[in-house]
């Protein structure tokens, strides 16, 4: 087991105490005569390497991935077990996107739900800028973000459910994002017949409302 003593930035005495603490990989070993406002500071620290972690990550493959060969950059994601490549260059392409304007008041997940719209071409970066700002002024989740972009007006999961139906844009998102699920994790050409006629039950309601739509357009 490594251990990691963790250097506070902060220099007022209060802080003091984190620099105390011997972080590991599988625990934390605090002071036996830590104070309460010590103690406080600990999971305020603490806090902020969660809220941070992401973006760290994501920053320190871009810096591996812009300044050393491929290779070698593989190489290394070979050899440990901490970061999946995939995942950590998936963090560096948002932190790339969001380098110079990360919203201090959103998570990292917010930033990754816009980064989507993006990417796929669906919204600009101006488009992004706005919906984030929109999300820091009405206190949204990153999901009830992605459901907001999808109707183009503000949209709460408990609004969606209790206040007024779904709009079509958010109900394609939730399919489009369980097609994504299925498709890494459980193929559907892997099924056997039974599961897929469960699932073909539930869906249903969904082939009714398509029979509706063209026997519309067809009249």
């Amino acid at each position: 087991m490594q251990i990691v003593t963790i250097q506070s930035e902060s220099k007022n005495k209060q802080s003091a105490i984190v620099a105390k603490c011997q972080f590991s990989e599988i625990g934390l070993k605090i002071p036996e005569n830590t104070t309460y406002p010590e103690w406080c500071e600990i999971g305020n620290h603490l806090g902020r390497i969660k809220a941070g972690l992401d973006w760290c990550v994501g920053d320190w493959a871009a810096f591996g991935r812009k300044r050393f060969a491929k290779e070698h950059t593989e190489e290394y994601f070979d050899q440990q077990t901490w970061f999946d490549f995939n995942k950590a260059f998936k963090l560096a392409d948002i932190a790339d996107a969001y380098f110079d304007n990360r919203k201090s008041e959103l998570d990292f997940a917010h930033h990754e739900a816009v980064n989507k719209w993006v990417a796929n071409g669906k919204i600009t970066k101006k488009d992004a800028e706005y919906w984030l700002r929109r999300a820091i002024t009405h206190s949204l989740t990153p999901t009830d973000l992605n459901l907001s972009i999808a109707s183009g007006s503000i949209v709460r999961g408990a609004q969606a459910e209790n206040e007024s139906l779904p709009t079509i844009e958010a109900f394609v998102v939730l399919i489009e994002r369980w097609n994504q699920r299925v498709t890494k994790i459980d193929p559907i050409e892997n099924w056997d017949a039974e599961k897929a006629r469960r699932c073909l039950d539930k869906l249903q309601p969904v082939g009714e409302i398509i029979k509706r739509l063209v026997a519309r357009i067809s009249s």
